[in-house]
Parts: structure tokens; sequence; C-alpha cells
């Protein structure tokens, strides 16, 4: 039962950050925001449901806030959330505070103006200490399907695509194994935009594939897509259809440079809400290890 406390060395301490993350099925990269944002705060947080949080950070969840408008009674605080498709007329809300958003065009559509842009998932591999594998050269290149097409592609499909790549099924609580595995591709082809994060994240090249069983499905743009490869300055490209994957990994499209991606992950920490700490706030809002050496 969540009390909004939690245990550390032993001791029974108020938990300032309540957070609400989609995990009702496994998923690595709703699981991830878990992982990223403990490791930024430093300091203990607790599960909350999206009527009683007070933060939300990895995932296409903000529009879920504004579902429970009328429950709300906690200031929320949004920390790298984006959208699925652009929603016109997301009316302002002084219970809503945008520290950062996942890319430009969920910013646009929140009509704010956060002072970060970028996916917190790109900090996987600070939070997990992984980076990119050695022979990663000689690896075979890693491919991530979308959840719902993990769930309705025929498996006799899946296992010729296992004869040329290796297969990561995001449907898992082990999120460290999972980077660890895509560190270890030679690159990543993803119609998983958390896939395509978490690549970026430890450094290996990716390529977006198409999702859902084509380029634009009705009601399934590929706005999050775009709206996160503009937060680091990146083209995706066209992308590659899984059938297509049969004949070989594909091209892949220019990449984010590095220099670029390591600004972004430097941005979102500086702009996390430190303050939703509260009386923990001493100790959080210290110069964060990842930045103090640059300061």
């Amino acid at each position: 039962m969540d009390h909004g406390m939690s245990r550390i060395g032993g001791e029974t301490t108020p938990s300032p950050i309540r957070l609400f993350a989609h995990d009702k099925d496994p998923n690595v990269g709703d699981l991830l925001s878990k992982d990223v944002v403990g490791w930024v705060a430093r300091g203990p947080w607790v599960r909350a449901s999206v009527s009683d949080c007070n933060l939300i950070a990895i995932g296409s969840i903000y529009p879920w806030l504004k579902r429970s408008w009328r429950r709300r009674l906690r200031v929320v605080h949004v920390w790298g959330s984006g959208m699925l498709q652009y929603y016109d007329g997301q009316a302002a809300d002084s219970r809503i505070v945008v520290h950062a958003a996942r890319g430009p065009l969920t910013a646009m559509a929140m009509r704010r103006s956060p002072r970060a842009l970028g996916d917190p998932g790109v900090l996987a591999d600070r939070t997990f200490g992984v980076s990119r594998a050695e022979g990663w050269a000689s690896a075979r290149p890693g491919l991530i399907l979308h959840l719902h097409q993990h769930q309705h592609m025929p498996q006799a499909d899946i296992d010729r695509l296992s004869e040329i790549y290796e297969v990561i099924d995001m449907r898992t609580h082990d999120v460290r194994g999972t980077l660890e595995r895509i560190a270890g591709c030679s690159a990543i082809y993803s119609s998983s935009l958390h896939g395509l994060v978490m690549a970026d994240a430890v450094g290996v090249p990716n390529a977006l594939v198409a999702p859902y069983g084509g380029e634009a499905p009705s009601g399934k743009p590929l706005f999050k897509y775009y709206d996160y490869a503009l937060s680091v300055d990146r083209t995706l490209g066209a992308p590659a259809k899984v059938a297509d994957l049969v004949a070989g990994p594909p091209p892949l499209p220019p990449q984010a440079d590095p220099a670029r991606l390591e600004a972004v992950k430097d941005a979102l920490i500086r702009s996390f809400p430190f303050e939703v700490a509260d009386a923990a706030a001493a100790t959080v809002a210290r110069p964060h290890p990842a930045t103090a050496s640059a300061a």
C-alpha cells in the first residue's frame, strides 16, 4: 500500500515525489521512467495514480493529465513527457508545471515554453552506467518491434527476422538487461520509440521501422517519433517496413550528433523539478554528479 513513505538506510522518511508511470503491462520504456527519475532525483519516490501524482516523465502520457483535471488536487510537474499526436486546445492550467517536453511538437501543443526538450530516456546510459559494448562492429543488428507488432505478428515471421537480427522484446521488467542488449548491437532498427531513444542513449546508430504495420495508420501518426527526433536535431527519414527487413538491414539515416545528445542530457538534468523533493530539497538540489564536473 502506498503511504507516501519510503525506507532509506533503515529509516522511514517522507516520499515527496509521487510519480505516475504507465506500467500496467511490462514495458521497458515505461518502466525506465522510474529508474531515471530515481537516479536524477537521488531521493525517494512512490508510485501514484495520474490523479494523485505530482510528477510525470517518460512516455506519451501528458494527455492523461487532462482526463484527471476535475479530480486533481495536487500540482503536477511535467518532465520530458509527450503526446501520441497533436491535441489542439490544451488549456493552460496552473496545476500543471512543464519543466521539459519530449520535443518541440509536444511543447507547441502544450502551448508552453519548457526549459528543456528531450526524452529523459536518453539518460539511460548514465542511470545504469551502460555504454556501447566492445566488439559491437562485428555484432548483429538489433530489431525492436512495437508492442502491438509483437502481439499480432505470426511467430514464424519473427523467427525469420531473428535469423538476421537480434530481436529484442521490450515486454519485460529487465530494463538494464535490455539496455545492455541494445548496447551490444551493431545497429538498432526499431518501431518502438523507446528503442530509438535507448539506442541514442548508448550511442548505437538506429533507424525507424514503420510501427503498427504501416507508415501512418489511421489514428496512429508518427508524431511522437518526429517530436523526439527534432529534440536531438536528427533526421529519421522514411521508416522501413517490417516486410522489407527480411532482405537485410537497410541503410541507416543520419544520426544525432553525440555532442548534441550530451547537451540534451545535461539540459534535462538541469530542468528536473528538484523542488518536488520538498523536505529532501537540501540534499537533492546539490549539483548532480553528472554535470558538476562540467560546471
